[in-house]
């Protein structure tokens, strides 16, 4: 139980706007429970589940709202995709985070442990890279050895380079060289420049939807009830001709080691049915599988909760919600230890193959949303001019230490709600000029970041405008805010243009991909747990030759890939 006191206060006194209040003396305890049992880590994420749960609750999919809702019979897969659509159909916003929220309060509801994400793939073997290289260099390196530059790929690739970490003298002296680049980071130019636009003055309503969409709609919503009250369907059997001949041969002759022949000739059909179904291409790839799929029946065919123990296993029995994620958590739990990786990749190829079984799945489309552009430079540097000469000097204080700590740090809206002014702090070295950096304390990425040099002025603005305690927050008041900065910008032909923190953010992070850091440095300053973010920056930047710049003056790192120079008899570097 989630014993945060903002949440549990904010999860007392909430009030939901879609169910009635009939409806919600029936379902609040068994809704802020719930929600509390799914431990949010702030307030925010603790009225979002609860948002979730009621919108869910508000819709016909089994609770009559005559007694207290029985929540984890509600929150079956079936019920929430189908929840899913109808919100998507009619235009609602969030659908990923109803998604994701539902499908954590149903496996909360279940007792089934929550699955995360999948981080790190087989590293790439990638020869030309060094410790002393851009996330560009490293991209092009990639490219150049015919691997594919991918998310996936990068994020692999910084674990290979998180292994190989420096210790001791040498980690001390490549820290002050990283130190010294990151401070003298510039803002790069985009090949998409995104220009600030004003902010409208009226909100912009979706188009009512016409009669005929409106009876095309509710027609459809019927026919989704329908079929996710009725159960799956079985696909037809699959043929083994469709298959490589040298994978169908691999199958016929394929055996379980240490399974007694009995049993074997028992799960053979439902096994070879999985595997088929799953369509492998390579004899590898389907031995996997088989493996997979023996061990999974077999641990199925043992459950209690069968509705006969002693009949054979039926491929409609395999359906059943959650059964996949439940055999994961008992392998987590009760076999030898097993890596999340090979865990990952049993519960993939577990849900291809479960999946293949049923003829009418319920699948929600997914839209890619692509990342849109940095600021460029000089964007950058009216902003910066345009923060110090506000009308007031609160919107000039907010305004620096926004802009500040987003351009100069890359510090998004969930980190700037917990910043306070002890967490930003002055370093003088007896090799560097005194320089600062911004600690986050709290949410889900604490770190400690280095304020790069251009932006370090605009930060030490703010601080001076700040008449708060030193624990008092820069910016706002109660940490639990559900906007964390709503400050607009006055132009001189008093135009607002609002602060676009993530945009910022963005900024930051492309100027990061060109300097000559460690890609697990870039990650951990960036509170990233995966490289997908600076895989769709790739696409705007252009690879560069490297020229020859002056810096802070600090200890070169060995072999490293950055240019150097002379500048009054000391070695700088890049």
């Amino acid at each position: 139980m989630n014993a945060n006191p903002q949440v549990l206060a904010v999860l007392e006194h909430y009030t939901p706007t879609v169910l009635g209040t009939h409806a919600w003396a029936l379902a609040r305890a068994a809704v802020l429970d719930l929600a509390a049992r799914t431990e949010p880590s702030d307030p925010r994420r603790a009225r979002g589940m609860a948002w979730a749960l009621c919108t869910f609750l508000a819709g016909p999919y089994g609770w009559d709202q005559q007694a207290t809702p029985d929540l984890a019979r509600l929150l079956t897969p079936t019920a929430i995709n189908v929840l899913l659509e109808r919100h998507a159909a009619r235009g609602g916003r969030s659908t990923g985070h109803l998604a994701a929220r539902l499908d954590a309060a149903g496996r909360t509801a279940r007792g089934l442990e929550i699955p995360t994400r999948r981080r790190t793939r087989p590293a790439a073997r990638v020869r030309t890279y060094t410790q002393d290289a851009s996330v560009l260099v490293l991209a092009d390196a990639l490219a150049q050895a015919g691997r594919p530059v991918t998310a996936s790929t990068l994020t692999a690739l910084a674990a290979t380079l998180r292994q190989g970490t420096a210790r001791g003298r040498t980690a001390r002296t490549l820290e002050l060289t990283y130190t010294a680049r990151i401070l003298q980071a510039t803002d790069e130019r985009s090949t998409e420049a995104v220009q600030a636009t004003p902010t409208p003055k009226t909100p912009q309503t979706p188009k009512a939807l016409s009669k005929r969409a409106q009876l095309a709609l509710e027609r459809a919503e019927r026919a989704a009830s329908r079929r996710a009250a009725s159960g799956p369907v079985l696909a037809p059997e699959p043929d083994p001709a469709s298959l490589p001949e040298d994978v169908a041969a691999a199958l016929r002759d394929y055996f379980p080691r240490g399974m007694a022949g009995r049993q074997w000739a028992e799960l053979r059909p439902l096994t070879l049915r999985l595997v088929t179904g799953s369509a492998p291409t390579t004899v590898n790839i389907a031995r996997a599988r088989a493996t997979a799929a023996v061990q999974f029946l077999a641990w199925a065919t043992r459950q209690p909760t069968r509705p006969d123990p002693a009949a054979q296993l039926s491929a409609t029995e395999i359906l059943a919600p959650d059964l996949v994620e439940a055999y994961i958590s008992h392998r987590r739990t009760t076999h030898a230890p097993h890596s999340a990786a090979s865990l990952a990749s049993t519960r993939s190829a577990l849900r291809r193959m479960v999946g293949a079984l049923d003829a009418t799945p319920l699948s929600i489309p997914s839209t890619y949303t692509p990342l849109r552009g940095p600021y460029s430079p000089e964007e950058c540097m009216w902003l910066t001019e345009l923060v110090q000469v506000q009308p007031s000097t609160a919107r000039c204080r907010v305004g620096a230490l926004t802009v500040g700590l987003a351009l100069g740090a890359g510090l998004a809206t969930r980190d700037l709600r917990y910043v306070r002014a002890i967490d930003i702090v002055e370093h003088d070295t007896d090799t560097l000029f005194p320089y600062l950096t911004v600690t986050v304390p709290a949410g889900p990425a604490p770190r400690t970041v280095i304020i790069r040099d251009t932006y370090a002025p605009l930060v030490r603005t703010g601080l001076a405008l700040h008449t708060g305690a030193p624990d008092a927050l820069l910016i706002g008041h109660l940490e639990g805010r559900r906007n964390v900065t709503t400050l607009r910008l006055t132009t001189a032909s008093r135009t607002e243009i609002k602060l676009d923190v993530a945009r910022m953010r963005t900024t930051w992070l492309f100027a990061m991909i060109h300097v000559a850091i460690p890609l697990p440095r870039l990650l951990a300053d960036a509170g990233l747990t995966t490289a997908a973010t600076l895989a769709d920056l790739l696409p705007h930047a252009t690879l560069a030759p490297a020229h020859v710049t002056t810096s802070r003056t600090a200890p070169d790192a060995p072999h490293a890939s950055a240019t150097t120079a002379t500048a009054g008899g000391k070695q700088v570097t890049r």
